[in-house]
């Protein structure tokens, strides 16, 4: 492979918050383009599955992306052995992701700059066998997407500096407390619950209370 597009974004954010975005995919919601090229049952039923050291698998579905007015179907490029359209993702404790979508994959690494700013950078790649046609039809895809002017990029970082923002001591608090649990399908919350439990064990603290030293979850149930 090789890198063809890198920018970075500097966000008053805790440095997890921004893993969330990538663990959970509720906040979909909050993307009017994914809305619209992904809400059917297939989305739905994707598998959003935990592995040992807090790693995270999210399983693929086909976009339409020629629903969203203006757009096509990217059916035409794709990657080895992925079929058309599709959209994996992979999380890699503590803040390292791969977002691949159909023709084009984005690595973002997380850098904390300190408890309420990270350093987020991303990264555009394609195949180094690529023709000058192919490379640019990634490119344009990977910028319509996640590039500074792109559909969705903007929107979780306005997403995650929000949360910022409600954390800060004085601010007025914005919290809605719930717990998802739907068979590990792509809206349950176990991404989550995998990653904080992994944060947990490496700075023995408690997720839910880290005034508290970290306890097993099936003795903390007890």
């Amino acid at each position: 492979m090789e890198v063809f597009h890198y920018h970075k974004a500097i966000v008053n954010t805790n440095y997890k918050l921004w893993h969330d975005t990538n663990c959970e995919f509720y906040h979909d919601f909050m993307h009017y383009h994914n809305r619209v090229t992904g809400f059917n049952d297939a989305y739905f039923a994707r598998k959003n599955e935990s592995f040992e050291h807090g790693h995270i698998v999210v399983g693929t579905f086909e976009v339409n992306y020629d629903n969203y007015e203006g757009f096509e179907s990217r059916a035409g490029l794709s990657f080895p052995h992925l079929p058309p359209n599709q959209w994996y993702m992979i999380d890699l404790f503590p803040g390292m992701n791969f977002n691949l979508r159909g023709s084009a994959l984005r690595c973002d690494v997380v850098t904390p700059l300190g408890p309420d700013k990270v350093m987020i950078e991303f990264r555009g790649l394609g195949l180094k066998r690529d023709t000058p046609e192919e490379r640019q039809t990634r490119i344009n895809h990977h910028n319509s997407i996640w590039g500074p002017f792109g559909r969705n990029l903007h929107e979780d970082l306005i997403g995650v500096q929000g949360q910022g923002t409600t954390m800060r001591p004085g601010s007025e608090a914005r919290r809605v407390l719930h717990g998802r649990q739907e068979n590990q399908t792509i809206h349950d919350e176990n991404g989550m619950r995998h990653y904080y439990a992994e944060w947990g064990k490496w700075m023995n603290r408690l997720p839910s209370n880290p005034e508290m030293p970290y306890a097993e979850p099936a003795l903390a149930a007890e």
